[in-house]
C-alpha cells in the first residue's frame, strides 16, 4: 500500500495538471482582448 504522503503528492499533482490545462485550454480559446 502507498503511505498517505505519497497520495497526497499524487492528488496535488492531478489537481495542478487539472487547473494547468483548463487554464491553457480557457486562454486558448478565449484570448485576452487587451
Amino acid at each position: 500500500m502507498m503511505s498517505s504522503a505519497v497520495m497526497v503528492l499524487l492528488l496535488l499533482l492531478v489537481l495542478v495538471n487539472l487547473i494547468g490545462g483548463g487554464l491553457i485550454y480557457y486562454l486558448r480559446h478565449h484570448p485576452p482582448n487587451n
